[in-house]
């Protein structure tokens, strides 16, 4: 976990402090992760946006 910390505090604005935290909210160890997409979706950084793709507007439905 130490070298995690160093990693993290080796980014500007990231203190050790923060790194903890962060590390303990995931559980201690990012290596769990498959890939850094994983952790930063864990982290809830990487809001997602879904929609159906073949939606119509119906013609009896009014907006508003």
């Amino acid at each position: 976990m130490e070298e995690d910390i160093n990693i993290m505090t080796s980014l500007k604005g990231i203190g050790e402090k923060a790194a903890a935290n962060f590390l303990i909210e995931m559980g201690g160890d990012i290596n769990q992760f498959e890939r850094s997409g994983k952790i930063i979706a864990m982290a809830g950084l990487d809001p997602a946006v879904y929609s159906p793709v073949n939606m119509r507007a119906r013609p009896d439905h009014k907006a508003g």
